[in-house]
């Protein structure tokens, strides 16, 4: 263990399924049954609940482009009229590229060359969503064109649009002729970033905004994935922001044992039960809390969570995650996408 010191409401149109809303604190029901790889449903659940989801996937992906990489992560509303036909997204990746070029010709933005885009595509992951009802990911590059010569377009902006593992609920209120691609994982520069998001505003009638994770959603995802097989060997990290009136001293971060993290998180949670309780992921922070005082007599759990990090993956409270490892890539982007449905679509 380790101390370590360091110096908007959204408005609903008229063709949008439900409207977008914040919640202060996580809703004291809902309906977000995560669903298995085959498309089979679970029960309903209480927000007390999760599913922990630490199975692998039958079949084995390739996600290496998604680890290693800070994303931040963006909330969307369904997509009015979006098409995952091939007709269909090259028409975006040239309707997109126009846009830019139209934005760089206004000039009211100052933007770097390495900065700059000029040729959007647009393309399917394939296997990164968890059932067959739900829609299948998209990837959008913003890529630079070489002036001169055969080199390749660098890409400079990457996105990508995903559902994983919504519930069956959640899936049937979406009707055609919307999508839900609940979650934005965004990577490059931002004023590209505000290209892409008022673009994809203006063309499918949708709300794109910065998610935002509160301490107990952090809680959920520390306790999660810390019950999760890892060969790391990464420490367990929780971080808390200092009130303002202490001069000197912006956060504290508490460092911890995987190993021993898992042996207290196996104590409080049985690993027969596949659904996760709220009370046990309260026990689990507290306890960590507890022997943190016990060593330095300061009660961080008066302090906002505001950081946290295991062998498999990182978060942090303004919406930024970084994936370690490509095998946990669905359990991981599972709960960002339960914990963005529920703190902003209100059913």
């Amino acid at each position: 263990m380790s101390v370590k010191l360091k110096s908007p409401s959204v408005q609903r149109t008229s063709r949008t399924p439900w409207r977008s809303k914040r919640f202060t604190r996580t809703p004291i029901t809902r309906s977000l049954g995560s669903v298995s790889y085959t498309g089979v449903s679970t029960r309903s659940r209480s927000v007390r609940n999760r599913r922990s989801s630490i199975e692998r996937t039958p079949e084995e992906k390739s996600f290496n482009g998604l680890v290693l990489k800070t994303w931040h992560v963006y909330r969307l509303s369904p997509l009015y009229k979006f098409s995952h036909e091939t007709s269909a997204l090259r028409n975006y990746s040239r309707m997109l590229s126009g846009h830019l070029e139209a934005e760089y010709n206004v000039g009211m933005a100052v933007i770097t060359e390495n900065e700059k885009a000029n040729m959007a595509v647009f393309s399917i992951v394939r296997g990164l969503q968890k059932s067959g009802r739900e829609p299948e990911a998209i990837q959008i590059e913003l890529k630079q064109k070489p002036i001169r010569g055969d080199a390749e377009a660098r890409t400079v902006y990457t996105a990508i649009l995903c559902c994983v593992g919504a519930s069956d609920d959640v899936l049937e209120k979406v009707k055609q002729p919307f999508v839900l691609l609940p979650l934005m994982l965004s990577k490059g520069p931002v004023m590209l970033n505000r290209y892409l998001t008022s673009w994809l505003e203006c063309q499918f009638d949708c709300s794109v905004h910065a998610a935002h994770f509160s301490p107990l959603s952090l809680s959920w995802m520390v306790a999660i994935w810390v019950g999760s097989e890892a060969e790391s060997t990464k420490p367990v990290m929780l971080k808390y922001k200092v009130p303002s009136e202490v001069e000197g001293l912006d956060h504290i971060t508490l460092n911890i044992n995987s190993k021993d993290c898992k042996v207290l998180w196996d104590c409080i949670h049985s690993t027969e039960d596949k659904t996760c309780h709220k009370k046990e992921v309260v026990t689990f922070v507290q306890a960590l809390e507890a022997h943190f005082y016990h060593h330095f007599q300061i009660n961080i759990s008066a302090m906002p969570l505001c950081m946290i990090g295991t062998p498999i993956a990182v978060a942090e409270s303004d919406g930024k995650i970084k994936i370690f490892t490509p095998e946990h890539v669905h359990q991981i982007l599972g709960l960002v996408t339960e914990v963005i449905l529920e703190t902003s679509i209100e059913l």
